[in-house]
């Protein structure tokens, strides 16, 4: 094909424990760090963009010929963190319909103690794992919104009774600002909630040509690597965008997100990419990220299937293979499958990442803009067909379908691909599938849920889709009642089916929302009496676990549930043992009051972890806990009021950990934590 290459003429931006706590943030954060290529970089007309101070223009002889960067003149519009509650992607948080309701209220404060007006103010329910991670998995959205008032109040109405919320302050003054592990009780509000903004880093810099000459109107855009690891590529936006002044310098402020990238790109120039974290610090730390662009060039490129025939709306991104920065472009083909990357380094090779809906994603490992034309094929994704029925062999009109990933020896794992049919003969077509190893599980309301036989997608017979049929019976009925350690019935207890032998721990959501996950419940509450039944439900072994708010948690192994063709299910009693309760208060080592400190309750025996917040005056309480032994420990932000970083935090954890037993139904309640007296580095 014919080579086409030529100078840009824009931007191409078509734009457990604490250990376990340590290596999931480093996983998060390498995840993020790998992931930092590929980001959904924003149209010109789609995001903030805030024109940096203007200077005295300055003549610079240093630019490719031809190239004068214009004046660009950009309103002053109000910005948000791509991890702010309106980020797309973001979970919601859904109270159960018997959950009670409650309230919190406090002040928003200045860091020396000024109340802070106008401070938007939302909830999330956060995972004790991470609550200081803003991951999807890690934590779900309320639908609650409050303001500040001018004395800094605010009040926040219809929060369920419960842990593990993360209160988050916006003002455009200050960084996003989170307090988390706070409690809300379910016979009042949690009130004098204190949340003391901080200013955040300055994260700014100078962008020149290669021989020092400035650049004005680059456009420089700043994202939260961490909040946008599990959105899809096209989903991803900058947190904040500016334009660079006439001396090239540019600053983003009121920073706070622990992992940045930072993308520059500018008419006639090579487009940029800088990774930024502050990991391993207490906060993010004023950093200055100078870019020195090379000369930048346009190459076309076409994308076409595996026939031949040109596919538009193809997002094409190239990513150099450079070790000190990453250089990256991005394009979409037109109808005719023709497409061109603008500012790619003509010294440099690249990685090209091709993406569209119905095809497999293509990669071409090695592409240098000297080759000429670049030439992407794409191949077609798969399909499966076939029909669900019903064990009489009457077809199912309407059923849902959820795609599970299946290996040779162990159960398939739920993929995030659920879709709902309607078919007068109940027959489908699950497409947009890559070649692999697959299951579907039926579901249809009255019905209990079936699983096919696995299958195989292959490229080698494309053309002779697999064929899965599945019937769907009605299960077996699982009945019992629940009783309290006193022999007296239980209403409102949640009952679950779990697989068997299952452990439950916060950091399941986080790998599910990751990726598969083999773990799929089935719940109900007990009635007046205490009865509970489960209807419809898929003839296995299971656990059933038992929680209720007033009693310690209860779980019972290897449940065998029959079908009702081959006979009735016993029914299972469940004795809910009596809750234990720890209470106390958290002091530094000169015996002041902690305020607002995490406290971490861990039982390494059943993976059990929980947290919550101290209040002002530094009092702590877990209740509902099981028989066991536990470990206390103080996880603080700040010593002294300075920032505490992450490794100085888990070493602050281990040596305040506190050992204690807890019978069934026993409180103790005069505990007292000490932060050990650690020096600062």
């Amino acid at each position: 094909m014919a080579s086409s290459r030529r100078k840009s003429s824009s931007s191409g931006s078509p734009l457990v424990l604490v250990g376990v706590l340590a290596g999931v943030v480093a996983v998060l954060g390498g995840a993020a760090w790998l992931l930092g290529g590929d980001d959904g970089d924003m149209p010109e007309d789609e995001g903030p963009i805030v024109q940096a101070p203007r200077e005295e223009v300055r003549e610079s002889g240093d630019l490719p010929e031809g190239i004068t960067p214009a004046p660009v003149e950009q309103e002053v519009e109000s910005l948000r963190p791509t991890s702010a509650p309106t980020a797309s992607g973001q979970e919601i948080f859904r109270p159960e319909a018997d959950a009670t309701m409650s309230a919190m209220s406090g002040r928003v404060m200045t860091p020396d103690g000024q109340p802070v007006a106008g401070c938007e103010l939302r909830v999330f329910k956060g995972n004790p794992l991470l609550m200081n991670v803003n991951f999807a998995g890690s934590r779900k959205l309320l639908p609650t919104r409050a303001v500040s008032r001018p004395d800094g109040t605010f009040r926040l109405e219809d929060i369920p009774a419960g842990r593990d919320y993360v209160l988050v302050g916006e003002h455009q003054d200050f960084a996003r600002t989170e307090l988390s592990g706070l409690q809300v009780p379910k016979d009042g509000e949690r009130e004098n909630v204190l949340l003391t903004l901080e200013m955040g880093a300055v994260v700014s810099g100078v962008v020149t040509t290669a021989s020092g000459g400035p650049v004005a109107g680059a456009r420089i855009e700043l994202y939260d690597a961490i909040a946008s690891v599990q959105l899809d590529p096209s989903e991803r936006k900058p947190w904040k965008i500016v334009l660079s002044a006439d001396d090239g310098s540019y600053a983003f402020e009121h920073v706070s997100a622990t992992s940045l990238k930072l993308r520059v790109s500018a008419p006639g120039f090579e487009a940029q990419s800088r990774m930024l974290s502050f990991a391993l610090e207490a906060r993010a730390s004023d950093r200055t990220v100078d870019f020195a662009l090379r000369e930048g060039i346009g190459v076309q490129g076409r994308v076409v299937d595996d026939r031949g025939r040109p596919v538009g709306e193809v997002r094409v991104e190239a990513t150099s293979l450079t070790k000190d920065y990453q250089g990256t472009s991005l394009a979409f083909s037109d109808a005719n499958g023709y497409f061109l990357l603008d500012g790619m380094n003509p010294e440099q090779y690249y990685q090209v990442r091709s993406t569209a809906e119905g095809y497999s994603n293509k990669v071409l490992p090695k592409v240098h803009p000297d080759e000429g034309e670049i030439l992407i094929e794409l191949e077609r994704r798969l399909f499966v067909e076939g029909s669900v029925a019903t064990l009489s062999g009457q077809p199912v009109r309407q059923f849902k379908l959820t795609l599970m990933r299946a290996a040779e020896g162990r159960d398939p794992l739920f993929l995030n691909d659920s879709r709902p049919f309607e078919s007068n003969d109940g027959s489908f077509v699950f497409d947009n599938l890559d070649p692999g190893s697959y299951a579907l599980e039926a579901k249809a309301d009255g019905y209990a849920p079936a699983w096919s036989e696995p299958f195989i997608v292959s490229r080698a017979e494309a053309d002779v889709a697999p064929r899965v049929d599945i019937a769907l019976g009605r299960g077996g009925r699982l009945t019992g009642q629940v009783r309290d350690s006193r022999g007296q019935p239980v209403a409102g207890a949640k009952i679950k089916l779990n697989p068997n032998n299952h452990l439950d721990s916060p950091i399941q959501g986080i790998f599910a929302a990751l990726g598969g996950t083999a773990v799929r419940t089935t719940q109900v509450r007990t009635n007046a009496e205490g009865r509970f039944a489960l209807d419809n439900v898929r003839p296995a072994v299971y656990q059933v676990a038992c929680t209720h708010q007033d009693s310690a948690p209860f779980s019972v192994n290897d449940v065998t549930v029959l079908d009702e063709s081959v006979g009735t299910t016993a029914p299972l009693d469940i004795q809910l043992p009596a809750g234990a309760a720890v209470a106390g208060r958290a002091f530094d080592n000169n015996r002041r009051p902690l305020p607002f400190t995490e406290i971490q309750l861990t039982n390494k025996d059943t993976a059990y972890l929980d947290a919550t917040t101290t209040d002002a005056e530094g009092r702590f309480e877990f209740s509902n806990l099981a028989e066991g032994q536990y470990s206390l420990m103080v996880k603080p932000d700040r010593v002294d009021g300075k920032p505490v970083n992450p490794l100085m935090k888990l070493m602050y954890a281990q040596r305040s950990q506190y050992e204690v037993f807890m019978s069934s139904g026993q409180r103790i309640s005069d505990v007292e934590l000490y932060l050990p007296d650690i020096p600062q580095g």
